[in-house]
């Protein structure tokens, strides 16, 4: 049985693909467009609309180096992304299926594995049994090459760290989430704390495993659990880390673009490259930050919303660009104005048909930040004669 698959022919059989990277969701075989899908037990069940449907591949989207895989392999990173993008509704039998993305050259640069569904529990409530080893191994059965793992405070970036540490393609980020700034306060020794951060970043990155400061900066659409001035004090405060460890920022900013370059200016000095990732801001707030030299930015199924941000997405220009997951938050819905696959949508903001082009500029984008030991082998890879 051969099934279309959004430009790809996905075969049940031997039969070989080439495809350049890797996504897919669960969907239909009627693959209709249209966000999340709600199924029962995802076994000859209905869908939201009452219609039964048989489970099918939707898509690959063609980010990093060619590739040739098997049916099979196909299979494996369907389940992973299926998997990774489930929630369950107060643990009921509905699951509402994500569309979800894995990026640049099989590199996921922010996937939150320290977040409570990977341990089984939703809404507070144990769901199931923790499963990430599952996850994982369907992640590399499926040809996922590098995960970054977020951290947005102090105890979740050590954990971040010690899943990082179990396997050589896991890598994760130290820093604490602006919406988090108050454990600076409430831990009693502001300095101390922020010691401790230091000194965990510089374990991890001499280990090889921390590739980035943060996830820091300024949200001031969730004032509620901190303060302005509070997220303003501890987002300059950890430039010093990327200072003294000469890494990377991941940076997160909401509604707060003013302060957030006012601060970015300062501290310019003490960086040299970053990316603003899950940007959602409008096209002032994109032009301040391109002003910053090395500074991408990251884009998934939130910066997909609106017309306007469509618009906005439209023109970044492409050497500035990566695109994420935020796993296992960020899924592009029905009700977003761009509701395909985030590389799509991307595509047709930039009415361009050479979606491989734009891959291999946001995989190049991704390794120049993050993996710069894997630019000249992927670049190979992509281009045949180097970057």
């Amino acid at each position: 049985m051969t099934t279309k698959a959004g430009g790809f022919w996905a075969s049940s059989g031997r039969r070989r693909q080439t495809i350049i990277g890797l996504w897919t969701s669960w969907y239909p075989s009627t693959f209709s467009i249209g966000g999340n899908q709600t199924w029962k037990n995802n076994r000859g069940s209905k869908n939201s609309r009452g219609k039964k449907v048989a489970a099918g591949l939707e898509g690959v989207a063609y980010i990093g180096e060619e590739r040739t895989v098997t049916a099979d392999q196909i299979c494996e990173l369907q389940a992973y992304i299926s998997h990774i993008g489930v929630h369950k509704d107060e643990c009921s039998d509905d699951v509402k299926v994500n569309r979800f993305l894995v990026v640049s050259g099989n590199k996921d640069i922010a996937v939150n594995f320290t977040d409570g569904m990977f341990k089984g529990i939703y809404n507070n409530r144990r769901c199931h049994a923790a499963d990430l080893p599952v996850v994982l191994q369907r992640a590399w059965n499926a040809g996922v090459d590098r995960i970054i793992v977020t951290g947005g405070s102090l105890q979740e970036s050590r954990e971040a760290l010690a899943i990082a540490e179990t396997d050589g393609r896991l890598f994760c980020t130290v820093g604490v989430h602006p919406t988090r700034c108050m454990e600076f306060e409430e831990s009693g020794d502001p300095e101390l704390h922020f010691q401790e951060l230091l000194s965990l970043a510089r374990q991890g990155a001499e280990k090889g495993k921390v590739v980035a400061v943060g996830e820091c900066g300024l949200d001031y659409d969730r004032t509620h659990f901190c303060s302005p001035e509070v997220q303003k004090r501890y987002f300059e405060r950890q430039f010093e880390l990327a200072a003294a460890l000469k890494l990377p920022m991941f940076l997160h900013m909401r509604a707060a673009a003013e302060d957030f370059c006012d601060i970015l200016s300062r501290n310019k000095h003490l960086f040299t490259t970053g990316v603003a990732h899950s940007f959602t801001g409008s096209a002032k707030d994109c032009d301040l930050l391109l002003k910053f030299t090395g500074l991408y930015i990251g884009i998934n199924g939130c910066s997909l919303k609106t017309p306007e941000n469509l618009s906005v997405v439209g023109a970044i220009p492409i050497e500035r660009l990566m695109i994420e997951t935020d796993s296992p938050y960020c899924e592009i819905k029905s009700t977003h104005a761009g509701n395909r696959q985030v590389l799509e949508v991307l595509a047709a903001c930039k009415c361009t048909e050479d979606i491989h082009g734009l891959a291999r500029t946001i995989f190049q984008n991704t390794c120049r930040v993050f993996f710069p030991q894997d630019l000249d082998a992927a670049a190979d890879g992509v281009n045949g004669d180097g970057c």
